[in-house]
């Protein structure tokens, strides 16, 4: 028999090996495509979280980013994801063939456009998102056996048991040394890699539970939750152990009527993941779309951006995939930033971020954990369907958390700065939140006249509550190209007034030239101080 699934005890020594020095990524929110779609989930999905708090979670992926956010190198060349196609006993003959979904997948042309052409533009070429989609396999399980009470997601399911029997026949077709390239030199099995597939993508013919279909709930997990432990291929890698098979994302093959085949938003959001990236959306205690804070919206491919923007209620399908933002990009290596020293009302122009591979990171504080981070978004290339083409202006603070207690102010680890002041992000849709509007954006251009605003330390505030120099003083668009100017002190400017004081200064003269001013009503170098920041 070629299946073969790995024991626990030798999945405690891979975990001792070092296999599992980083952190989880979160589950998929379930919860939040029911809500969406009016419907609930069973209980046994609950019950499952509960007894495992890791459940629908994948386990490895293919450039892994450490919990500080860092990629260990440039995330670059070539990754496959191979597609198992597995019908139920009692499924029909597909409609939706395996050319059918290679196609819409990866080698196009498609009206919605390919993970392939996807990550190609979002990467400026660094990095091509290829795959194999196998041909149908039919296995002996009935739809009703495998999907159990709880839609695939519960005890009772038998979703690892079909996802095996579906390797097992298709195992002598694929070689999947060739899918397993997490390693620094992005060579499959080249002796840096951790012998293990880096994904799996099982896709099914019937409409999903998550469409009101009786086929399986669309999530990711891993084969070792799902069946009991990793899946054991027959093929040896370079270091002499055989392949094995953990993580997984499962789907259907169509969109929610079984009769269009799908898209790539939602597979390209999950390919996020691989690539280590985390969520940027916060569910809260309301629960659901509806009940979650969408914090970076459709700006950001890892938020919203295969969703839909503006208001929860008016999802537009199909949407997206849209652009990472700017540190997500980074993140991966994918763009610069360019660092600016101590300056004063200095233009600064950006190129958008799509094609020139640059945003601007102004630190704020001294800390070294706070940074002001800028990027010009225009509305081309798979970042057709943003809100508006302008500059969005982010708020970082990495020692935050990306999900804090949503009782309390606690920052968050990436805001953006909404230009109309509303935040829009951070309220969910019962509060009048939304997923990303035109007023999110700086400069915003129309046919009248550019749009000019300015961005004062009063906004920029360490989440501490002190307030620090950084200041933006102006935002526009003009023939392509975003123009910022900016201070990033208030030393410049003072520096040569300061320099024809004969004596050293007061105690009382130096708390004018702290963050705040004494307040003491007269007009003096404080005041002359905050005058000159504000219109110099």
């Amino acid at each position: 028999m070629r299946r073969r699934l790995l024991d626990r005890a030798a999945m405690m020594l891979l975990a001792g090996a070092g296999l599992a020095t980083y952190l989880p990524l979160e589950a998929q929110d379930i919860e939040t495509l029911a809500r969406l779609r009016g419907l609930e989930l069973p209980a046994g999905y609950y019950e499952r979280v509960r007894e495992d708090p890791t459940a629908f979670t994948l386990p490895n992926g293919l450039f892994r980013i450490s919990p500080e956010g860092r990629s260990a190198s440039r995330t670059e060349g070539r990754a496959d994801i191979p597609v198992i196609l597995a019908l139920f006993s009692d499924s029909e003959e597909p409609h939706i063939t395996q050319e059918m979904i290679q196609k819409s997948l990866f080698d196009g042309p498609t009206d919605y456009g390919t993970i392939t052409e996807a990550y190609l533009e979002m990467s400026r070429g660094a990095l091509t998102v290829g795959g194999q989609v196998y041909p149908w396999v039919r296995t002996s399980f009935p739809i009703d056996s495998v999907v159990g009470t709880s839609n695939g997601l519960g005890n009772d399911a038998k979703t690892g048991a079909y996802f095996a029997e579906a390797l097992d026949s298709i195992e002598s077709e694929v070689d999947w040394t060739l899918y397993d390239s997490d390693g620094a030199d992005g060579i499959p099995n080249s002796g840096d890699d951790d012998g293990i597939v880096d994904v799996v993508t099982f896709e099914y013919l019937e409409p999903a539970a998550s469409c009101g279909g009786p086929a399986i709930w669309p999530h990711r997990w891993r084969m070792s939750g799902a069946a009991g432990a990793p899946y054991v291929t027959d093929d040896v890698g370079v270091g002499g152990e055989r392949i094995k098979i953990d993580g997984y994302i499962t789907q259907g093959v169509s969109d929610c009527t079984g009769d269009n085949v799908q898209t790539a938003n939602v597979i390209s959001h999950e390919f996020g993941h691989v690539l280590g990236l985390p969520d940027y959306y916060h569910p809260t205690a309301e629960g659901g779309a509806l009940g979650r804070r969408w914090v970076l919206g459709c700006w950001e491919l890892m938020a919203a951006g295969s969703w839909g923007c503006g208001p929860v209620d008016d999802r537009t399908v199909p949407f997206g995939p849209t652009h990472l933002s700017a540190h997500s990009k980074q993140v991966l290596g994918w763009i610069d930033y360019v660092e600016l020293g101590e300056v004063w009302n200095h233009e600064v122009f950006l190129d958008p971020v799509q094609s020139s591979g640059l945003a601007l990171r102004v630190p704020i504080g001294e800390s070294g954990s706070d940074f002001l981070i800028a990027e010009f978004r225009t509305q081309t290339g798979f970042d057709h369907q943003i809100p508006a083409e302008g500059v969005l202006l982010y708020k970082q603070d990495l020692t935050a958390s990306r999900r804090p207690d949503p009782t309390t102010n606690d920052p968050y680890f990436i805001t953006v700065l909404e230009q109309d002041d509303n935040n829009g992000l951070l309220r969910n849709s019962y509060e009048g939140g939304n997923r990303g509007e035109a007023g999110d954006a700086w400069g915003v251009s129309n046919s009248a006249a550019k749009q000019r605003a300015s961005l004062g330390p009063a906004v920029l505030r360490l989440n501490s509550g002190a307030v620090k120099a950084v200041t933006v003083h102006d935002v526009s668009i003009l023939d392509g190209r975003a123009r910022l100017v900016i201070s990033t002190s208030w030393a410049p400017i003072l520096r040569k007034f300061l320099k024809t004081q004969g004596q050293p200064l007061t105690q009382t003269e130096s708390i004018y030239l702290d963050e705040l001013g004494n307040g003491n009503g007269q007009y003096d170098l404080g005041d002359l101080r905050a005058w000159l920041r504000d219109n110099g």
